[in-house]
């Protein structure tokens, strides 16, 4: 008898913990993944598309409650430049995350690469909107990532933007 109120409780913590996590995986599935860079749109219209740009934004969640995901982002501007940008994203809820990035490379996420190298901690508090079809992150630099079903478009403050693809 004690044996099995023992797996009973057992099976009803399990469920309770696992269950609890649930809401929160499947919030960070829309975006987990690897997406792939297919246009920049200029803020004057004019459209960049590969081989003569490249990019790429891995969002990886990084926990068992899922709360934190590592976010990279490369581009490739043809063969002369690079730009690399590392944060950890801390979400609290579904409605505010705060970004803490710790690598920029080339300007990082910015539409015009630099020679810059940027290795310490910095911070951005934001945003999330989530409605029917999209989930918007809004960062509190002036940039955003909207994530629409396979689709990321990444809106930078001068009205550039990028859409990738999943």
């Amino acid at each position: 008898m004690r044996t099995i109120l023992r797996s009973g409780l057992i099976v009803l913590v399990s469920a309770g913990l696992f269950g609890g996590c649930a809401g929160k995986s499947k919030f960070q599935d829309k975006m987990k993944g690897l997406w792939v860079l297919e246009s920049r749109t200029l803020s004057d219209g004019s459209k960049i598309v590969p081989p003569a740009i490249s990019g790429r934004l891995e969002w990886f969640p990084m926990d068992v409650d899922a709360e934190t995901a590592h976010v990279s982002i490369l581009t490739t501007h043809g063969d002369s430049d690079l730009q690399i940008s590392g944060a950890h994203y801390d979400i609290e809820g579904t409605d505010r995350f705060i970004s803490k990035s710790y690598l920029e490379v080339g300007g990082g996420l910015s539409k015009t690469p630099d020679k810059g190298f940027l290795a310490k901690k910095t911070t951005d508090n934001g945003t999330i909107t989530v409605d029917a079809t999209k989930i918007t992150f809004q960062h509190g630099k002036g940039h955003s990532f909207v994530f629409e079903g396979s689709r990321l478009t990444i809106r930078h403050q001068d009205g550039t933007m990028d859409v990738l693809l999943k």
